[in-house]
């Protein structure tokens, strides 16, 4: 692994760990704790698989439009193979989990199990389910239309954790 791959790595695990540290801490700050929202039902086996199944619409989402891009996407595609490739590209498989797994905790932790019950506390169900998803989106700014999708796609997951009452 070369000295910048190393350091990619390094940022990566920092900021995407620092945000289910930082969701905590302001949890813990303002009295609303992600980790109230985090469970495991009593049956691990049954819980994976409710996760597994419910990533299906998003893979197959990322599948399509990385597949098949059209109108707008096509930029998503090429801002994916111009920067996201040659970034992360040089990570082993390990070092990718390691990334994804902590930037799916953190990023759930802070916007699912911190913003959300937060802002809907002040707005109502709907209206922090919302605009919490409209953060996340702008936090993801690559194009508008990833923006977009990825506000919807949080609509999803955050919709998912109303429905369950867990972030898993």
């Amino acid at each position: 692994m070369t000295d910048d791959q190393q350091q990619i790595l390094r940022t990566a695990v920092f900021f995407e760990g620092g945000l289910g540290l930082l969701a905590l801490f302001v949890g813990w700050l303002v009295a609303f704790y992600p980790l109230d929202y985090l469970h495991l039902t009593g049956d691990a086996l049954t819980d994976f698989w409710i996760g597994v199944a419910a990533t299906v619409p998003s893979v197959l989402l990322f599948f399509l439009l990385t597949t098949f891009p059209v109108g707008p996407f096509r930029e998503i595609h090429a801002r994916l193979q111009q920067v996201i490739l040659p970034l992360f590209g040089g990570l082993n498989l390990i070092e990718l989990l390691l990334i994804s797994l902590l930037a799916g905790f953190g990023e759930e932790f802070l916007f699912r199990g911190l913003l959300q019950p937060m802002l809907a506390y002040w707005t109502g169900e709907m209206g922090g389910l919302v605009l919490s998803n409209v953060i996340f989106g702008l936090a993801h700014w690559i194009t508008p239309a990833y923006a977009l999708v990825a506000g919807l796609m949080g609509m999803y997951q955050g919709w998912l954790m109303i429905d369950t009452e867990n972030l898993l």
